[in-house]
């Protein structure tokens, strides 16, 4: 048995309109019908990963950094023999089974508290299909007390291809970061 699968990619709605004319995305029993199926969910219509008007549903993003052919990761050392490198430790796997990295570039945004103090283009090394490798990135910030930052990365077509254009997204990771000393106070 498999899952995982995007049925459907459009939302199978119409567009009805309530009792003060506000329209609205109808199905299943919405159109006063006199016979509805009940033995198929109504839910079904409703699954698709954009809604009837193509509006981006939030399961779309998750479905392209799925279909992303560069995987972030970070390093994670839950061992006690081995010593922690800090958040700025990435792997980055090549998911292609052809090409190597040479078409991708990865745009870095550091954020402090929500609001960007830093970005810039992340040099991507040449990694051959199906291989890995360990990079570090060091942010030029200082950080600051009391202050939450987290490192998004956009993996982004480095020239213009036949279906799409130069920069288009492909995915997008973040990571927590490292804070910067807290002050505590205790009441």
């Amino acid at each position: 048995f498999q899952g995982g699968y995007v049925w459907d990619f459009q939302d199978k709605c119409l567009i009805q309109k309530n009792e003060h004319h506000k329209e609205y995305f109808a199905y299943g029993g919405d159109f006063k019908e006199s016979v509805i199926d009940t033995d198929n969910p109504g839910y079904m219509t409703c699954n698709g990963i954009v809604l009837p008007d193509l509006t981006l549903k939030p399961v779309a993003y998750e479905v392209k950094n799925v279909y992303c052919p560069i995987l972030i990761k970070k390093i994670d050392y839950d061992n006690a023999w081995k010593l922690n490198p800090g958040s700025e430790h990435l792997i980055i796997k090549n998911r292609n089974i052809w090409s190597d990295t040479s078409l991708y570039h990865i745009i870095y945004t550091v954020k402090e508290n929500g609001v960007i103090v830093e970005s810039d283009i992340l040099p991507l090394p040449i990694i051959s299909a199906g291989e890995s490798k360990e990079i570090t990135f060091t942010p030029k910030i200082t950080r600051n007390k009391n202050s939450e930052y987290h490192v998004d990365y956009s993996i982004r077509y480095t020239n213009d291809m036949p279906y799409a254009k130069k920069d288009y997204e492909l995915g997008h990771y973040q990571f927590e970061m490292e804070c910067g000393f807290c002050n505590l106070s205790y009441v």
